[in-house]
């Protein structure tokens, strides 16, 4: 996965809203500093995955196999 995300680069300096573009449908991440705003992007990604791996797994049942996949970043 890349690091790739959008932001607003006249606010890059405080940190401005970022989303990643692979995820579109993520609420915006902001913070008071680059760091700060990449830390809660990454949050945001985590919940996103997270409940999608619950909508998936409700949807599906409980006869799947499951795996976990890890994916270096």
């Amino acid at each position: 996965m890349s690091d790739r995300s959008q932001t607003d680069p006249g606010e890059i300096a405080a940190g401005g809203p970022a989303t990643p573009e692979e995820l579109p449908d993520a609420e915006y991440a902001k913070g008071r500093t680059l760091t700060e705003t990449r830390e809660n992007l990454k949050e945001s990604i985590e919940i996103i995955i997270e409940a999608n791996h619950e909508l998936t797994w409700l949807e599906i049942g409980s006869d799947a196999i499951r795996e976990e996949l890890l994916v270096a970043a």
